[in-house]
């Protein structure tokens, strides 16, 4: 049970995490775009 638990945890975090570096990818590309 703990351990589903923490997995479910770290799954959010890291979900939140890729959703993050997807943004900032997306702003890296339109800049490269630009030049």
């Amino acid at each position: 049970m703990w351990r589903l638990k923490h997995e479910n945890k770290q799954t959010t975090t890291w979900g939140r995490h890729t959703m993050w570096r997807l943004k900032r990818k997306n702003k890296q590309t339109k800049k490269q775009n630009k030049q």
